[in-house]
């Protein structure tokens, strides 16, 4: 397992596709990107909203 710090930059396409992504920050929403960023039918966990009101959400790839 590896992690990696990305910066401003909304993901990091240096080692894309991955299986996984699990995202330590909150977001108003995940960026487009990142969804790209995991294969088909690989799975990113994230945290998305304001202090206080937060949800996490699955974001599951299909090849739909």
């Amino acid at each position: 397992m590896e992690d990696e710090n990305a910066g401003k930059q909304p993901g990091s396409s240096r080692q894309a596709p991955f299986n996984h992504i699990i995202v330590t920050v909150s977001v108003p929403t995940p960026a487009p990107p990142m969804r790209g960023e995991i294969i088909i039918g690989g799975r990113m966990i994230i945290s998305t909203g304001a202090i206080g009101t937060q949800e996490f959400m699955l974001v599951e790839k299909s090849g739909i």
